[in-house]
């Protein structure tokens, strides 16, 4: 997010090593995404620890996007859920648009999705809300910790959510994003059964999650580059 008079942070262009588009903040000093490719590492990461096959045909999953920065995760999901027969009802949780706005100028970006999920990032950017068959997304635009709770007050997840996608930049770099407060807060949306999924193995995240009532389970990463 930038104050008005503040020049946009510069959010040079990557090409990870599967040939997928992501951006590097000079703001943070660090990529949106690893080495190995915003796609490949948002499949690994994300889409097959989130075991959509356990979700009988029709089912309509509740999400959380928590640094949905690119879309890269939640459209990557919502691909997979659509080959599935799934809908996914996506909560994105993100303070600065312009990470989403400058992918969309991208061609490489545009390239990778189908049509139809480049048109739902567009509604999200424009107007902060997306429909299309079962499935729909809305951004909360804003601090990740403020708009969490805001959703658990307003009760917009009252059956609580199946996955929440926490993908915020590292805990050296966003502390306020792996605390041991907001952990707990969203542990808080998930329903009985759902899952918290993330990059970080950090020592201290993973005691964070522990005392937040969470039971861990580790993933196999993607293979090096």
């Amino acid at each position: 997010m930038t104050s008005s008079g503040c020049a946009p942070e510069q959010l040079p262009a990557r090409i990870g090593a599967d040939g997928s588009f992501s951006l590097f903040s000079e703001r943070f000093s660090e990529g949106f995404h690893g080495p190995i490719g915003a796609l490949r590492e948002a499949r690994a990461k994300f889409v097959e620890p989130a075991q959509l096959e356990r979700f009988p045909p029709g089912s309509r999953l509740q999400v959380v996007d928590v640094g949905f920065g690119l879309g890269t995760n939640s459209t990557a999901l919502l691909e997979a859920a659509g080959a599935r027969g799934l809908g996914l009802a996506v909560h994105g949780l993100e303070l600065d648009p312009e990470p989403l706005r400058r992918a969309l100028s991208a061609p490489d970006f545009r390239r990778q999705w189908q049509p139809a999920s480049v048109a739902m990032l567009e509604a999200l950017l424009a107007h902060g809300q997306w429909r299309g068959g079962s499935s729909r997304a809305e951004l909360l635009w804003g601090d990740a910790r403020q708009r969490a709770g805001d959703l658990l007050e307003a009760r917009q997840l009252e059956r609580g959510c199946d996955l929440v996608l926490l993908d915020a930049f590292s805990p050296q770099r966003c502390p306020e994003l792996w605390s041991l407060e907001f952990l707990s807060l969203l542990a808080r949306l998930l329903k009985p059964g759902g899952r918290l999924l993330t990059y970080c193995c950090a020592a201290a995240v993973r005691r964070s999650l522990k005392l937040a009532g969470l039971q861990l389970a580790s993933i196999a990463g993607p293979p090096p580059a």
